[in-house]
């Protein structure tokens, strides 16, 4: 079955960011894909507020 509004990307990350991702997924039970999502949507919801404020 395919995701018609995902699209698969690649990455790479430091091995020890990796293992505490891996880590907090396990012992929450979120799905690493979600973790990802969240932590993008929040940065780049914070970008856009501060190139929006006024100076």
């Amino acid at each position: 079955m395919a995701l018609k509004n995902r699209k698969r990307i690649s990455t790479t990350l430091p091995l020890n960011l990796l293992s505490e991702l891996r880590e907090y997924s396990n012992t929450s039970m979120i799905p690493i894909t979600k973790i990802i999502e969240l932590a993008l949507r929040q940065y780049l919801d914070s970008i856009k507020k501060r190139n929006s404020s006024p100076t």
